[in-house]
């Protein structure tokens, strides 16, 4: 695997990690966080194709 898609599988974990448990509160700093590993993952994810 490459750098960056070692980076994307990163982004990925870290996106899923970012994500509250059902019974958590979803604040707007942890809505802005995963919006914008998301954006990361996606970014990512048009290097590679």
């Amino acid at each position: 695997m490459g750098m960056d898609e070692d980076a994307a599988l990163d982004a990925a974990e870290e996106l899923l990690a970012a994500i509250p448990d059902k019974d958590e509160d979803v604040t707007d700093s942890v809505y802005a966080d995963i919006l914008n590993k998301a954006k990361e993952l996606d970014s990512l994810k048009g290097r590679l194709s």
